[in-house]
């Protein structure tokens, strides 16, 4: 399950525009789309979405992404609300909880087993400056990048059939 929701409180922003790839699966949605497709990766053999719409795009989204695998994977965002942003994987022997998922502050996971409770702190960092710097390493070095394309391919491919659902 992940989320990543904030109150959009300024008007005529690209955000609401449906010309200009509006709405906030594209804006906010596709970071927990891609955190999914990292936890899970590979292409989901079903989609549904529900959205309601505000100036043409989606203002407050959530899909179901079911995988052969038998795992279902949830996916809320909006800007409609309380900024909310967090995560959880959770499998047969504990949960991961990631708040403030995709911030780049300094905080902790945290882990939970039947074993109790681990914090895991997590340093600041730039993740966007370290992608790049990774994407400009792997070229110098001849090397895959950490983030790959199929990746990338994978989680569009997954956002078209995400706005397919939303026009069934």
């Amino acid at each position: 399950n992940s989320t990543f929701r904030f109150f959009l409180d300024r008007s005529n922003t690209i955000k609401e525009n449906p010309d200009l790839g509006g709405g906030a699966l594209y804006d906010v949605g596709v970071y927990p789309l891609s955190l999914i497709g990292l936890a899970l990766p590979t292409d989901p053999i079903d989609v549904q979405a529900t959205c309601t719409r505000v100036h043409g795009v989606d203002n407050n989204l959530s899909a179901l992404l079911r995988y052969e695998s038998g795992a279902i994977a949830s996916l809320h965002c909006g800007f409609n609300a309380f900024g909310r942003m967090h995560s959880e994987i959770i499998g047969t022997a504990g949960a991961l909880l990631i708040p403030d998922t995709f911030l780049d502050d300094a905080g902790e996971i945290i882990l939970q087993t039947k074993a109790g409770s681990e914090r895991i702190p997590v340093p600041a960092s730039d993740r966007y400056a370290a992608e790049i710097q990774d994407f400009s390493a792997a070229i110098r070095e001849h090397r895959a990048p950490k983030l790959r394309p199929e990746e990338s391919l994978r989680t569009l491919r997954t956002l078209d059939r995400l706005h397919a659902a939303l026009k069934a």
